[in-house]
């Protein structure tokens, strides 16, 4: 699993979710590593920690990527839900963590309540541009991915593949065209 995104924060360091009273939601406590929902599946419901962790990854072939790490107070599951579309990705909890879940009919009717429209449209507005970010997040995943892959497929290769006595010449030779990737990526960033 490669882990890329995740939050520095630590167990102890988490803070307190708010305390927010959702009439008509349920509550659900997920063991370590049960999927509170995968990749894929519709998007029915929103959920809040209320205390605990999960790990937000994304499958991509037989790589799993960690994406983020939610804690305490963290929402999740809302633009699956708001947009009418399947999951983006699974969300595994890391703990014993409690959760509160609100319905998707719970939550539009919710949204019903905003009588002005301008603000449901910048609601959807938003939403839309987070799916984008999120979708332009894991392809940079995905892509690192590879990457790293090819990467440590060419460093088996090379120790496994050259003796000893010639890793130094072999060295010699592929340090510059590290030099001239790098010279590459630094061209491309700008």
């Amino acid at each position: 699993m490669y882990n890329l995104g995740m939050s520095d924060e630590t167990e102890e360091e988490q803070t307190p979710a708010p305390s927010i009273s959702i009439p008509g939601a349920l509550r659900m406590v997920c063991l370590p590593g049960r999927h509170v929902f995968e990749q894929g599946m519709p998007s029915n419901q929103v959920y809040m920690i209320d205390k605990g962790r999960a790990k937000v990854t994304v499958q991509d072939g037989p790589h799993t990527i960690q994406i983020a790490e939610l804690g305490a107070g963290d929402i999740f599951g809302e633009m699956g839900v708001l947009e009418n579309e399947s999951r983006m990705a699974t969300v595994t909890a890391l703990e014993e963590t409690f959760i509160t879940v609100v319905s998707r009919s719970d939550l539009e009717k919710r949204i019903e309540k905003i009588n002005d429209e301008f603000v449901r449209a910048i609601i959807q507005s938003l939403m839309k541009r987070l799916r984008q970010t999120s979708n332009t997040q894991i392809h940079y995943y995905k892509e690192m991915t590879r990457v790293q892959d090819r990467m440590s497929s060419l460093a088996q290769k090379a120790h496994e593949g050259i003796d000893q006595a010639r890793r130094d010449a072999f060295s010699a030779e592929v340090m510059p065209l590290l030099d001239q990737l790098e010279g590459l990526l630094d061209k491309y960033k700008k």
